[in-house]
């Protein structure tokens, strides 16, 4: 009978590893690519993977870089409360041009956004994976 309040205890102490950006918004730092999206053309949403997808490189200062570069390709990042709201810059310009928001949620290794401003009618996301920190 002890043996079984022994394996209890053990058990209940245990807990599943979180990646460290899924723990501390400050690990969203880093380089991520985009490796699925999702669409819907009037049914369920259909994912597929991307090749040579996107990446975005979110640096230390608040700022994202896209890559390939983009005329609209930067700007301000946040993130509180699961969502990432992403201001645009374009080339020349000193002001957003766009203000992007998305749910964020974690799945394993990977970032899923959901759009939320501009929202996707039937519904979409796209999945990204970290490359390096």
């Amino acid at each position: 009978m002890n043996r079984w309040w022994i394996l209890c205890l053990l058990l209940a102490g245990c807990q599943v590893g979180e990646t460290p950006f899924q723990s501390n918004p400050e690990g969203l730092e880093g380089t991520w690519k985009l490796v699925a999206a999702a669409s819907s053309s009037g049914g369920m949403p259909v994912e597929s993977r991307v090749h040579d997808g996107l990446q975005i490189s979110f640096l230390s200062n608040r700022t994202f870089v896209m890559q390939p570069a983009e005329d609209c390709g930067s700007g301000f990042f946040y993130y509180e409360e699961g969502e990432l709201i992403m201001d645009v810059f374009c080339s020349g310009s000193e002001e957003t041009t766009q203000t992007l928001t998305y749910q964020v949620d974690f799945i394993g290794d990977r970032m899923r956004w959901i759009p939320l401003e501009p929202r996707c009618i039937e519904g979409c996301w796209y999945d990204y994976k970290k490359l390096k920190d």
